[in-house]
Protein backbone atom coordinates (compact mmCIF):
# COMPACT_ATOMS: atom_id res chain seq x y z
CA UNK A 1 0.00 0.00 0.00
CA UNK A 2 1.35 3.40 -1.02
CA UNK A 3 0.26 6.68 0.56
CA UNK A 4 -0.46 9.07 -2.29
CA UNK A 5 -1.47 12.73 -1.96
CA UNK A 6 -1.26 13.51 -5.66
CA UNK A 7 2.19 15.13 -5.44
CA UNK A 8 5.53 14.54 -7.09
CA UNK A 9 6.91 12.36 -4.30
CA UNK A 10 3.73 10.27 -4.38
CA UNK A 11 4.16 9.76 -8.11
CA UNK A 12 7.79 8.69 -7.72
CA UNK A 13 7.11 6.39 -4.75
CA UNK A 14 4.26 4.72 -6.61
CA UNK A 15 6.59 4.15 -9.55
CA UNK A 16 9.20 2.64 -7.24
CA UNK A 17 6.75 0.14 -5.79
CA UNK A 18 5.47 -0.84 -9.23
CA UNK A 19 9.04 -1.30 -10.45
CA UNK A 20 9.55 -3.87 -7.70
CA UNK A 21 6.71 -6.03 -9.03
CA UNK A 22 7.75 -9.25 -10.72
CA UNK A 23 7.57 -9.13 -14.53
CA UNK A 24 4.03 -9.93 -15.51
CA UNK A 25 2.84 -9.55 -11.92
CA UNK A 26 -0.57 -8.09 -11.21
CA UNK A 27 -0.69 -4.38 -10.47
CA UNK A 28 -3.92 -5.03 -8.63
CA UNK A 29 -1.82 -6.04 -5.61
CA UNK A 30 -0.83 -2.39 -5.20
CA UNK A 31 -3.31 -0.10 -3.44
CA UNK A 32 -3.05 3.68 -3.14
CA UNK A 33 -4.07 5.25 0.16
CA UNK A 34 -5.24 8.84 -0.20
CA UNK A 35 -5.94 11.03 2.84
CA UNK A 36 -8.35 13.93 2.52
CA UNK A 37 -6.84 16.12 5.21
CA UNK A 38 -8.88 19.31 5.04
CA UNK A 39 -6.34 21.47 3.22
CA UNK A 40 -7.55 23.92 0.59
CA UNK A 41 -5.95 21.79 -2.11
CA UNK A 42 -7.55 18.49 -1.07
CA UNK A 43 -10.02 18.24 -3.99
CA UNK A 44 -7.27 18.98 -6.52
CA UNK A 45 -4.94 16.51 -4.83
CA UNK A 46 -7.64 13.83 -4.91
CA UNK A 47 -8.05 14.47 -8.64
CA UNK A 48 -4.31 14.13 -9.24
CA UNK A 49 -4.10 10.95 -7.18
CA UNK A 50 -6.75 9.46 -9.44
CA UNK A 51 -4.90 10.66 -12.54
CA UNK A 52 -1.69 9.03 -11.34
CA UNK A 53 -3.50 5.77 -10.61
CA UNK A 54 -5.14 5.79 -14.03
CA UNK A 55 -1.85 6.49 -15.80
CA UNK A 56 -0.01 3.57 -14.18
CA UNK A 57 -2.97 1.20 -14.42
CA UNK A 58 -4.00 1.00 -10.77
CA UNK A 59 -7.67 0.66 -9.89
CA UNK A 60 -7.65 0.42 -6.11
CA UNK A 61 -7.65 3.73 -4.21
CA UNK A 62 -8.69 3.85 -0.57
CA UNK A 63 -9.67 7.29 0.72
CA UNK A 64 -9.46 8.28 4.39
CA UNK A 65 -11.51 11.27 5.47
CA UNK A 66 -9.42 13.18 8.00
CA UNK A 67 -10.47 16.76 7.30
CA UNK A 68 -9.95 17.65 10.94
CA UNK A 69 -6.18 17.63 10.42
CA UNK A 70 -5.99 20.91 8.50
CA UNK A 71 -9.58 22.11 8.66
CA UNK A 72 -10.49 25.74 8.97
CA UNK A 73 -10.03 27.56 12.25
CA UNK A 74 -7.55 27.28 15.09
CA UNK A 75 -6.95 24.89 17.94
CA UNK A 76 -8.43 25.84 21.34
CA UNK A 77 -5.04 27.14 22.48
CA UNK A 78 -4.70 29.27 19.36
CA UNK A 79 -2.28 26.93 17.63
CA UNK A 80 -2.41 26.22 13.92
CA UNK A 81 -4.30 23.24 12.58
CA UNK A 82 -2.06 20.36 11.52
CA UNK A 83 -0.65 19.54 14.96
CA UNK A 84 0.39 15.87 15.03
CA UNK A 85 -0.96 15.50 11.49
CA UNK A 86 1.86 13.21 10.35
CA UNK A 87 1.52 10.93 13.38
CA UNK A 88 -2.25 10.70 13.04
CA UNK A 89 -2.00 10.03 9.33
CA UNK A 90 0.60 7.30 9.72
CA UNK A 91 -1.29 5.52 12.48
CA UNK A 92 -4.50 5.62 10.44
CA UNK A 93 -2.53 4.43 7.43
CA UNK A 94 -1.05 1.48 9.30
CA UNK A 95 -4.48 0.52 10.62
CA UNK A 96 -5.91 0.69 7.10
CA UNK A 97 -3.03 -1.34 5.67
CA UNK A 98 -3.68 -3.98 8.34
CA UNK A 99 -7.39 -4.05 7.47
CA UNK A 100 -6.53 -4.43 3.78
CA UNK A 101 -4.03 -7.20 4.66
CA UNK A 102 -1.15 -5.20 3.17
CA UNK A 103 2.29 -6.22 4.40
CA UNK A 104 3.74 -2.73 4.20
CA UNK A 105 2.83 0.93 4.05
CA UNK A 106 5.01 3.18 1.88
CA UNK A 107 5.07 6.85 2.91
CA UNK A 108 6.69 9.10 0.25
CA UNK A 109 8.00 11.74 2.65
CA UNK A 110 11.17 13.61 1.73
CA UNK A 111 12.91 16.33 3.74
CA UNK A 112 15.25 17.65 1.05
CA UNK A 113 18.41 16.40 2.75
CA UNK A 114 17.86 18.27 6.05
CA UNK A 115 19.88 16.06 8.42
CA UNK A 116 18.29 17.34 11.63
CA UNK A 117 14.78 16.99 10.24
CA UNK A 118 15.55 13.50 8.94
CA UNK A 119 16.85 12.41 12.35
CA UNK A 120 13.77 13.79 14.10
CA UNK A 121 11.44 12.15 11.60
CA UNK A 122 13.25 8.82 11.85
CA UNK A 123 12.71 8.87 15.61
CA UNK A 124 9.05 9.74 15.12
CA UNK A 125 8.63 6.87 12.68
CA UNK A 126 10.16 4.40 15.14
CA UNK A 127 7.84 5.59 17.92
CA UNK A 128 4.83 5.44 15.60
CA UNK A 129 5.63 1.84 14.65
CA UNK A 130 6.07 0.91 18.30
CA UNK A 131 2.69 2.41 19.17
CA UNK A 132 1.05 0.58 16.26
CA UNK A 133 2.58 -2.70 17.41
CA UNK A 134 1.10 -2.21 20.87
CA UNK A 135 -2.34 -2.02 19.26
CA UNK A 136 -1.98 -4.43 16.35
CA UNK A 137 0.62 -6.84 17.66
CA UNK A 138 4.19 -7.46 16.52
CA UNK A 139 3.17 -9.82 13.72
CA UNK A 140 0.06 -7.93 12.67
CA UNK A 141 1.64 -4.53 12.07
CA UNK A 142 2.56 -3.72 8.45
CA UNK A 143 6.08 -2.39 7.99
CA UNK A 144 6.43 1.36 7.50
CA UNK A 145 8.77 2.29 4.66
CA UNK A 146 10.06 5.70 3.59
CA UNK A 147 12.24 5.15 0.49
CA UNK A 148 12.58 8.88 -0.30
CA UNK A 149 13.18 10.21 3.20
CA UNK A 150 16.90 10.91 2.92
CA UNK A 151 16.81 12.17 -0.66
CA UNK A 152 17.07 15.79 -1.68
CA UNK A 153 14.32 17.15 -3.90
CA UNK A 154 16.55 17.09 -7.03
CA UNK A 155 17.42 13.47 -6.25
CA UNK A 156 13.72 12.60 -6.13
CA UNK A 157 13.29 14.23 -9.54
CA UNK A 158 16.34 12.38 -10.86
CA UNK A 159 14.91 9.08 -9.63
CA UNK A 160 11.61 9.84 -11.33
CA UNK A 161 13.38 10.64 -14.58
CA UNK A 162 15.30 7.34 -14.36
CA UNK A 163 11.93 5.56 -14.23
CA UNK A 164 10.63 7.34 -17.32
CA UNK A 165 8.67 10.08 -15.55
CA UNK A 166 10.47 13.01 -17.11
CA UNK A 167 7.33 14.26 -18.85
CA UNK A 168 4.77 13.20 -16.25
CA UNK A 169 5.09 16.00 -13.71
CA UNK A 170 1.75 17.42 -14.86
CA UNK A 171 0.15 14.42 -13.15
CA UNK A 172 1.30 15.81 -9.79
CA UNK A 173 0.06 18.80 -7.79
CA UNK A 174 2.31 20.77 -5.44
CA UNK A 175 0.44 24.02 -4.78
CA UNK A 176 -1.10 24.77 -1.40
CA UNK A 177 -4.06 26.28 -3.25
CA UNK A 178 -6.87 24.40 -4.88
CA UNK A 179 -6.32 25.59 -8.42
CA UNK A 180 -7.24 25.54 -11.20
CA UNK A 181 -3.86 27.22 -11.62
CA UNK A 182 -0.91 26.87 -9.28
CA UNK A 183 -0.08 30.09 -7.43
CA UNK A 184 3.66 29.82 -8.08
CA UNK A 185 4.63 31.48 -4.79
CA UNK A 186 3.67 29.09 -1.97
CA UNK A 187 6.22 26.78 -0.34
CA UNK A 188 5.05 23.81 -2.41
CA UNK A 189 5.29 25.68 -5.71
CA UNK A 190 8.73 27.11 -4.91
CA UNK A 191 10.05 23.75 -3.76
CA UNK A 192 8.79 22.11 -6.93
CA UNK A 193 10.25 24.76 -9.22
CA UNK A 194 13.66 24.67 -7.52
CA UNK A 195 13.83 20.87 -7.69
CA UNK A 196 12.91 20.73 -11.36
CA UNK A 197 15.24 23.58 -12.29
CA UNK A 198 18.11 21.88 -10.44
CA UNK A 199 17.59 18.89 -12.69
CA UNK A 200 17.29 21.00 -15.83
CA UNK A 201 13.68 19.89 -16.23
CA UNK A 202 11.12 21.89 -18.18
CA UNK A 203 7.59 20.80 -17.41
CA UNK A 204 5.56 19.52 -20.33
CA UNK A 205 2.07 18.19 -20.63
CA UNK A 206 0.67 15.18 -18.85
CA UNK A 207 -0.57 12.52 -21.26
CA UNK A 208 -4.04 13.58 -22.38
CA UNK A 209 -4.05 16.57 -20.02
CA UNK A 210 -2.69 20.07 -20.32
CA UNK A 211 -0.05 20.76 -17.70
CA UNK A 212 -1.11 23.13 -14.93
CA UNK A 213 2.50 23.77 -13.93
CA UNK A 214 1.52 22.55 -10.50
CA UNK A 215 2.85 20.02 -8.11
Amino acid sequence: MVMNNGGIRSLVATGLVLREQAPGGSKQRVTLLHVRDGRESQDTRTEHTRRQAEHVGLTRIVELKMEHLYGEGRLPDGGAMGTLAASQTLLAGLATARRMQAQRLVWPASLDGDAAAIAAMTERLMLTEQLAKLELGEQGTPSLETPLLEMTDPQVIELGVSMGMGKLWGLAWSCAGGGPQACGVCVGCRRRRQALEAGGIVEGEAPGKRSRRAG
